[in-house]
């Protein structure tokens, strides 16, 4: 979680946006609706691999098509990262944020 210790505070996120990042759900109280559509989207394809076609239209209300594809290619694009930093063991770096429990 590099990104939360470099950038997390400059895009207001506190400590409830991150534990629900990591904990919550897309539709806990501390995101605005836009930013809820997101979460679900990003679930979606995290979770299964797919964006359900409710989760699609809740985030055409918000995105237009060119964020909205930005948004699948870089889900994707951390989800390699995370899959070479694990397949290699990569050490975490020392001040990257932990993710917070539960």
């Amino acid at each position: 979680m590099s990104h939360a210790a470099l950038f997390a505070r400059r895009v207001g996120f506190g400590e409830a946006e991150l534990a629900a990042l990591v904990h919550g759900s897309a539709d806990a109280a501390c995101w605005k609706p836009d930013e809820q559509t997101l979460v679900a989207l990003v679930d979606d394809l995290v979770d299964h691999h797919l964006i359900r076609s409710e989760t699609w239209d809740a985030a055409a209300g918000h995105f237009d098509e060119s964020q909205l594809l930005e948004a699948i290619a870089i889900t994707g694009f951390y989800h390699t990262i995370s899959f070479l930093c694990r397949g290699l063991d990569l050490p975490l770096e020392s001040y990257s944020a932990r993710f917070p429990s539960a």
